[in-house]
């Protein structure tokens, strides 16, 4: 697989030499669900140990050196580019791999659009990579790491920073695990506010509970790493499962899965609303 380069263009850089944060809104059901109450007062203590547990993030040691690349998993989150750009302006990594061939917007590809946010963020254009082939989070670990390895000789030995849509950060995980042990992965889940999971509410209530089970459905398929679930979050699992099969139950529907097998089918397309310093 031959490296490519992206289609995107430099937008104007502040006086810092890196363009404002963009301010994005979310077109999604978490606004519908605004002000949503469960009829379990735990559920929202029940969603913290979900998140807690599928978006696990690398807090890097002083001093510790330069990954190799960060990839961009693909997804509909703009929060994945935006994130991968600050890591890239704070020095984590030389490279940017943009993964995902589902089309995105106007017909381009995930990892074009990421490439083309990368570059609105100062990102140069020569540091990004893309992949448009992938259509899953397997393929997007897959085939981004032999774009990776077609761009650099391999040790074998590479170090990672793996950025992705927060609910599918452990299951990406797992799939380099499987797929490359050997590789050192450093996951940073590319949440809306650094630190903050997406606010619960009833759709993220069933994300956090479809990613929990495909952990174990994707490894029984030979996709990931069998990954074992401690007591407490088994127990918040049940207890999100039961919200949010009772919920579909009165709404006359069962819980609906996302149209990406990693990734929302609205969640995360986002509108660009203005700039902040």
């Amino acid at each position: 697989m031959t490296p490519r380069p992206p289609t995107a263009d430099a937008a104007p850089a502040t006086a810092t030499g890196v363009p404002p944060r963009t301010v994005w809104q979310r077109s999604c059901g978490c606004v519908e669900e605004a002000g949503w109450t469960p009829d379990d007062p735990a559920a929202p203590e029940a969603y913290a140990v979900l998140m807690e547990f599928l978006a696990p993030l690398h807090v890097p040691s002083a001093g510790a050196p330069p990954a190799t690349a960060i990839i961009c998993l693909g997804s509909k989150d703009m929060h994945v580019p935006i994130t991968a750009a600050e890591l890239y302006h704070q020095g984590a990594a030389p490279w940017v791999v943009c993964t995902g061939g589902v089309e995105l917007l106007d017909g381009r590809s995930e990892a074009d659009v990421f490439a083309a946010e990368l570059v609105a963020h100062g990102v140069p254009a020569d540091r990004i990579v893309v992949e448009r082939e992938s259509a899953h989070t397997h393929d997007n670990v897959v085939f981004g790491m032999e774009v990776l390895r077609g761009l650099l000789p391999s040790s074998g030995a590479e170090t990672v920073i793996a950025v992705a849509w927060p609910f599918v950060t452990r299951r990406c995980v797992a799939t380099f695990a499987l797929r490359y042990p050997e590789v050192v992965v450093r996951p940073v889940p590319a949440f809306c506010r650094p630190g903050e999971p997406a606010p619960f509410t009833a759709v993220t209530a069933r994300w956090s509970v479809e990613q929990l089970d495909r952990l174990a459905v994707y490894a029984e398929r030979g996709h990931v790493a069998r990954v074992a679930l401690p007591p407490h979050v088994e127990e918040a699992g049940e207890r999100m499962r039961a919200l949010t099969a009772r919920r579909a139950q009165r709404a006359g529907s069962s819980p609906a899965s996302s149209s990406r097998p990693d990734g929302p089918s609205v969640h995360g397309v986002l509108e660009r609303i203005g700039e902040a310093g």
